[in-house]
């Protein structure tokens, strides 16, 4: 295969213009990718609802935690008071109704 001088000037002017490319390319400032409105809509909006998932996940948690500790609050006081009621009436120190008026 023969190369004729025609294809020697083509290959150095593809050279050339491959290496001014290149050399623009790298000389170009570096600039942050640009974020459409509606692709970082779309992707806020998922984030956002794992959040509100998880969030509303550990808030049930708490007032489940919460409601189990008021309960055993509020019968361990029950069972006082019923234990006070039940010793007052033993002893006598029962109170008569009060009339309405």
């Amino acid at each position: 295969m023969e190369f004729t001088n025609d294809l020697w000037v083509h290959a150095v002017y593809g050279l050339l213009l491959a290496l001014a490319a290149l050399k623009q390319y790298l000389d170009k400032p570096k600039q942050p990718p640009k974020n459409e409105a509606i692709i970082a809509g779309v992707g806020l909006g998922f984030g956002e609802r794992d959040q509100m998932e998880r969030l509303i996940a550990e808030v049930k948690r708490i007032a489940d935690a919460l409601t189990d500790k008021n309960t055993s609050g509020i019968n361990h006081r029950l069972d006082e008071l019923l234990e006070r009621i039940d010793e007052a009436e033993r002893r006598g120190h029962t109170q008569k109704p009060r009339p309405q008026r």
